[in-house]
């Protein structure tokens, strides 16, 4: 049997998947590729908690943004960000700047932009999160047959099979636990800065 809390859970699926396109959707995904590069958090003087990105792991980001147009600007943002800190630029950002100056790494175009694929997932992984918080189990086993669990809840209202959910939770849900603590930063206004 449900609890009210979940109930309601399940009731603010379609809130948790809506706005992964367009505009919003490429600044969550260059936000996500930047925090995948490594980032550091305080707080700042009004005690709000500032994450700054570090870019002590960039490979990822550098590779993706031979594609992904989010990728491409979140590389450039980082490069700025460390660069007008004075902190050290690793390797594989500035052999990225150097071709960036050098007009060798135009920014991506033509066919789908990863990020679309990435916001979505993104607003997968908090809505299974979200549910899963409230104490729905993430998948069925042989003993909860026949219960909801979060994986399958998040497929019937995103149009994907909870195979698909449960790939995209692997992904991304070590994120969303991560700023579990300090509030999902892309979908709030003010709790959680990302300085760039």
């Amino acid at each position: 049997m449900m609890t009210p809390e979940q109930k309601a859970a399940i009731a603010k699926i379609p809130h948790y998947l809506d706005g992964w396109q367009g505009e919003k959707g490429e600044k969550i995904a260059a936000l996500i590729y930047c925090w995948m590069a490594g980032t550091a958090s305080y707080r700042d003087e009004n005690g709000i908690e500032v994450t700054k990105p570090t870019g002590q792991q960039p490979d990822k980001i550098v590779e993706a943004a031979r594609e992904d147009p989010a990728a491409w600007e979140a590389a450039r943002m980082l490069v700025a960000r460390l660069a007008e800190h004075e902190e050290p630029i690793p390797p594989s950002l500035l052999k990225f700047t150097a071709a960036l100056m050098r007009d060798k790494w135009p920014k991506p175009t033509g066919g789908r932009p990863k990020h679309k694929n990435l916001a979505r997932d993104l607003r997968i992984a908090n809505a299974v999160y979200m549910l899963n918080s409230t104490g729905i189990q993430l998948s069925q086993n042989d003993v909860t047959i026949g219960a909801k669990s979060a994986f399958n809840l998040v497929a019937m209202y995103s149009n994907l099979s909870p195979a698909a959910v449960r790939t995209i939770w692997r992904k991304i849900g070590p994120h969303v636990i991560e700023s579990s603590t300090k509030g999902p930063f892309y979908f709030h206004e003010e709790p959680l800065r990302l300085e760039l």
